[in-house]
């Protein structure tokens, strides 16, 4: 048996906040979903977490914390 030790460090984001990459990070989204040969344009995608685990390969540098977005139940 192999086993493997490792830590994570647990962040809960302040009230009325959620994280969110720091790095502006963007999809590739179809303009038609019905039609593929629509192509395709660059949405960004967003973390919205209120909790977040950091490993040694990852740092909270790596994350901002931003104002919750309106509607966002998590």
């Amino acid at each position: 048996m192999k086993a493997k030790s490792f830590s994570l460090v647990r962040y809960d984001s302040d009230s009325g906040l959620v994280f969110d990459w720091k790095e502006p990070r963007y999809i590739e989204v179809p303009n038609d979903k019905d039609n593929p040969e629509a192509g395709t344009h660059q949405e960004q995608e967003h973390l919205y977490a209120k909790t977040i685990f950091v490993g040694g390969n990852d740092s909270i540098d790596n994350y901002i914390e931003v104002p919750e977005p309106a509607g966002q139940n998590n």
